[in-house]
């Protein structure tokens, strides 16, 4: 499942996952009520991006929410901010990991592929002493 206001990173995204990672089906949703909709009436999710300022997300509140209700669905916050007070709310709430849209594209696969193989992916600017 994949959610980005951003076009082209969304589309990185999607070939990541179905050209790299072997993903057979990528879902975009817009808002936090397809998700619960989705899950709903269709099968089980294994992955989830969502983008940090998705319609209904609310800063991050409502992600615990989703975590529960998606089970055993690895998720991940993707965005445009590199704040370090943004990653950390983002792993606080329950994110599998936090994926800056600049980043290039091995690291976008190598930190697809560690959150989908059960690790977290945390940037490295978070390790900056700034």
């Amino acid at each position: 499942m994949l959610s980005h206001g951003d076009e082209i990173f969304c589309e990185i995204l999607r070939a990541v996952l179905q050209d790299q990672l072997h993903f057979h089906r990528v879902i975009k949703v817009q808002t936090v009520q397809d998700v619960l909709q989705h899950q709903v009436v269709h099968e089980p999710i294994s992955l989830a991006l969502f983008d940090r300022e998705m319609p209904g997300l609310d800063n991050l509140r409502t992600f615990p929410v989703l975590r529960k209700h998606l089970g055993a669905a690895r998720l991940a916050i993707t965005s445009s901010s590199a704040e370090k007070q943004d990653i950390i709310l983002a792993l606080e709430s329950g994110a599998h990991g936090y994926l800056h849209k600049t980043v290039n594209l091995a690291e976008i696969k190598r930190a697809l592929a560690l959150i989908v193989n059960g690790g977290i992916y945390v940037p490295a600017r978070l390790a900056d002493l700034d």
